[in-house]
Formats: structure tokens, sequence, C-alpha cells
């Protein structure tokens, strides 16, 4: 039997991308509960470990994939806040509402949620996802791309 380097590579591709997945998956999962244990009082088993490394650090893939996450919950925010008040929709209300709706995707962000938050904002508007009225800087609302139907 002979072996096909190729199709050995697209394995070997494949492995190395679910584990990342997993991995991330299982920070993710260990984080959430370390969270969760800091409510509600339960006994975790000693045979389940919840060690979360200190010195993770996070490829710059990693860090963009999750940082586009925010796109269409920020959409979506800013689509619901404008239709309820029927007025632009500042930061601060995109950034609480954010936290309040997501708060697993919030607590994911980083040490500056309010600056990863209001940048993505930023770059919804100029893909043309928001729209910015005139005079009202740091308010939103959805743009002609998000009124078409179309998403990020």
């Amino acid at each position: 039997m002979t072996i096909n380097p190729e199709r050995h590579r697209d394995h070997m591709t494949f492995l190395e991308a679910a584990t990342a997945r997993l991995q991330e998956e299982n920070y993710q999962l260990k984080r959430t509960i370390k969270g969760l244990l800091s409510f509600v009082q339960f006994e975790i088993p000693p045979e389940i470990d919840l060690t979360i490394p200190e010195d993770r650090e996070q490829s710059w893939t990693d860090l963009a994939k999750k940082l586009k996450a925010l796109y269409i919950p920020i959409c979506q925010i800013v689509e619901d806040l404008a239709k309820a008040t029927q007025n632009s929709v500042g930061y601060d209300d995109i950034i609480r509402t954010v936290e309040y709706r997501y708060p697993g995707l919030y607590a994911g962000i980083g040490k500056d949620p309010h600056g990863t938050i209001t940048a993505r904002c930023r770059e919804l508007r100029k893909e043309g996802f928001l729209i910015t009225p005139l005079g009202e800087k740091g308010r939103f609302l959805p743009g002609p791309r998000l009124v078409k139907g179309e998403r990020p």
C-alpha cells in the first residue's frame, strides 16, 4: 500500500484544525463553568480539571474571528433599538446591549470591550451596514446593506 502525500497532508491539516477547535471549545467551557461557579455553589468532581492557562496567547486569526463574531449582534442591536426608539443608537446603548444579550461574547472580548465594540461599529459603517446621521457622531442607524437584508 502506498501513502499519498497529498492526502496525508490534507488529513493532517484537518486534524490540526479539529484539535485547535476542540482546544478553544475546552478553554471556553472551562471559563464559562468557572464564571458560573462564582454565582452558583456546585461541587465539581476532582477528576475534572478546570485549570485555565493564564499565559494563553491568542493568534491574530483567532482574535479576528472573535471580533468578526460581533458584527451580526451589533447589526441586530442597532436594528432593534433604532426600530424601538425611532432614533439613532449610540455606542453606550450598543455596548450595554451586547453585554446584556450576549454575556459570553462580551466576556470573551478581552481587556477593552468598549474600544473593541466601538471599532467594530466603525468597521460596519465603513462597509455600509451602518450609517451615522449627519451631525450625530458616535450614533448609528441601519445602513443600506442592512436594510436590503444583507448580513455581514
